[in-house]
């Protein structure tokens, strides 16, 4: 298990900065995820780890030694990419063996490394086949399985699951979870795929435009997102965003205008200015049907995805985006209802309008 520190990052091409001075630490052993929108820089900023990218400026630190300049192979780190990379015209035991054998290491050690991993990953019975002989799931596992039998300090994943259908991924996730917890290792994922994000990380890293946006457990990302972008990118589905207007401020609350309609509702808020414009946010689980004198806004039905469980519903408000209200799936909702919306003010956050910065709570 290892620390690893970035201090001030940055990686330019050219004219172009792909990473902006990134500062993170993470702990030995911890599971941190980086996610954010394509192009962002989350395989860059792995690759940089790892040592396939030159650092243009900043520091990596891996069990606080300065790594800026050791060869990607003395690192001692292991990276899983988004391809498998097996060689097809080996043998699964030969492919996990590969670089131990590179490295001439004893071959009774390769034997024990080999079936002990295998045995973790239970691909014990798939040692004699080829690659093509193998699952998608199961080729996964054997390119963890390759990075895990070298024993290194730091696991680098980069979209190891994208080339999986949704079955898979699901029993992949747990496979990574359940093995992080067996060797407690410490890994860094990057994902486009924020599900995966909060289900298996300890830790959170948002990138935009090469930036961290917020650094987190998954509860304090989804629970107290730090600006507009990270409520709008952390949640499935995302949060609703509505336009509204201080009408006036008091010792402990506000009262606002959404969408014209003044609002009886009281807000527990006390640093804003009466006539500021904010952006109230409220995740889809939090809505609810209440009537009109109750609510923010109404609208109609337009759209029902009925998820086994519950259903989302999707109001059109007049001159405003659609909003979603998650449901049970025990509901009388039909299409084409108008339906008045209303949310329980410790359940609302309120952003800034112009630097969407988060006021409260």
């Amino acid at each position: 298990m290892s620390s690893i520190k970035l201090n001030n990052l940055y990686k330019d091409y050219g004219q172009t900065n792909v990473i902006k001075g990134v500062d993170v630490e993470i702990n030995s052993g911890e599971f941190v995820v980086i996610v954010g929108p394509s192009g962002c820089g989350k395989s860059t900023l792995l690759r940089m780890i790892a040592g396939l990218e030159k650092i243009t400026s900043g520091t990596i630190e891996i069990d606080d030694k300065v790594v800026n300049d050791i060869d990607p192979a003395k690192r001692n780190v292991a990276m899983v990419f988004q391809s498998y990379a097996l060689y097809p015209h080996l043998s699964i035991y030969e492919n996990i063996a590969f670089g131990l054998k590179i490295a001439k290491v004893d071959k009774e050690i390769i034997t024990q490394k080999v079936l002990s991993v295998a045995n973790t990953l239970e691909l014990v019975d798939q040692l004699n086949k080829l690659p093509k002989q193998l699952s998608g799931g199961q080729r996964q596992r054997v390119a963890i399985a390759r990075a895990l039998v070298r024993e290194p300090k730091v696991f680098l994943f980069d979209e190891p699951l994208s080339n999986l259908d949704a079955g898979l991924r699901v029993n992949t996730r747990i496979e990574l979870a359940k093995l992080h917890q067996s060797i407690s290792a410490t890994m860094i994922y990057v994902t486009h795929d924020q599900v995966e994000a909060l289900t298996l990380a300890e830790k959170i890293v948002v990138l935009n435009e090469g930036e961290i946006e917020q650094f987190g457990t998954p509860m304090e990302l989804y629970f107290n997102p730090k600006n507009k972008f990270i409520a709008g990118f952390i949640g499935s589905p995302k949060m609703n965003f509505i336009k509204a207007s201080i009408l006036n401020v008091n010792k402990n609350d506000c009262k606002v205008m959404v969408l014209d309609k003044v609002v009886d509702q009281s807000f527990p808020i006390s640093n804003v200015k009466t006539n500021e414009d904010v952006t109230l946010g409220i995740r889809p689980e939090n809505l609810k049907s209440v009537t009109l004198e109750q609510s923010l806004c109404s609208g109609g039905v337009e759209l029902i995805e009925s998820l086994g469980e519950y259903d989302l519903i999707y109001i059109r408000i007049p001159q405003h985006e659609l909003l979603c209200m998650k449901v049970e799936i025990k509901n009388e909702i039909k299409m084409k209802d108008v339906i008045h919306l209303g949310v329980d003010s410790e359940n609302v956050h309120i952003f800034d309008e112009s630097s969407m910065s988060k006021k409260w709570p």
